[in-house]
């Protein structure tokens, strides 16, 4: 549960499993007094049993071309992943912005995708994270061009991980005219970085199919504090059981 004020995050909690949060949500205040004036809850659980017929995209959804971006996912549901108690993990690699022509253009295309794999592969390494991790190649592009960059990802990542194709259109010149960067008048041009409509994107979803975060794949420093954050909470909510040292109370003198 996360609380906000004017539009800021204020605060945080979350159960220490990442289970659902059971009980009464109330206002209260050390000193003074204080009026609370048009509060409003959201349950994300619950999102997607609301309808969607004859509404915008509200959704992250990996079967549908006009699917909310993973920038934009955080907090809304999502459709087209396995749901796991412990949460998922998915690496999301866009479509390209026209069609890959060329043979060149193909090889820069999976060269710029294993590049991002190589970046998630250090994430995974140093978190240890117990969670599945599901890989979506764009179908807009050649099952060759696909094959080649799911057998780097099983190579990098591991066989055991989920590939699977998805359908979101290809990012617009809009798009990537807000990300770009912004110099200071006077100052040197920024220098120029990936769009966020074509890197390759982080997501984590928990158990009740909602977007809880999404980082783009940038070189080493692939996850903020927030997302790492998720990552942890979920770790061992629903992990099987496995053995663990008997625990004895210990005994009071003269007892």
């Amino acid at each position: 549960m996360r609380a906000f004020v004017e539009g800021k995050q204020v605060a945080q909690y979350v159960v220490v499993d990442g289970a659902s949060i059971e009980g009464r949500i109330g206002f209260a205040t050390s000193m003074g007094v204080m009026r609370i004036e048009d509060a409003r809850l959201v349950r994300l659980d619950r999102s997607r049993l609301a309808p969607a017929a004859g509404r915008e995209a509200r959704a992250f959804d990996l079967d549908a071309a006009t699917s909310l971006p993973p920038w934009d996912a955080v907090n809304a549901p999502s459709r087209g992943l396995p749901l796991h108690d412990q949460g998922t993990l998915l690496v999301f690699v866009p479509a390209p912005d026209a069609p890959l022509a060329t043979d060149l253009e193909q090889a820069s295309f999976v060269q710029r995708a294993t590049r991002a794999l190589r970046d998630v592969s250090v994430l995974l390494r140093r978190e240890q994270p117990t969670q599945p991790v599901v890989v979506a190649l764009p179908s807009a592009v050649d099952a060759s061009v696909r094959a080649s960059i799911e057998k780097e990802a099983r190579a990098t990542l591991g066989e055991r991980i989920v590939v699977r194709a998805h359908g979101l259109a290809a990012p617009s010149a809009a798009a990537d005219a807000e990300d770009a960067p912004k110099a200071e008048p006077g100052a040197a041009p920024a220098p120029k970085s990936p769009s966020r409509a074509r890197s390759v994107w982080l997501a984590f979803v928990d158990q009740a199919g909602t977007v809880r975060a999404s980082a783009r794949i940038v070189g080493a420093k692939t996850a903020d504090d927030v997302f790492l954050r998720w990552l942890r909470v979920f770790r061992e909510h629903g992990r099987p059981e496995r053995e663990l040292p008997a625990f004895e109370r210990p005994k009071e003198a003269g007892r």
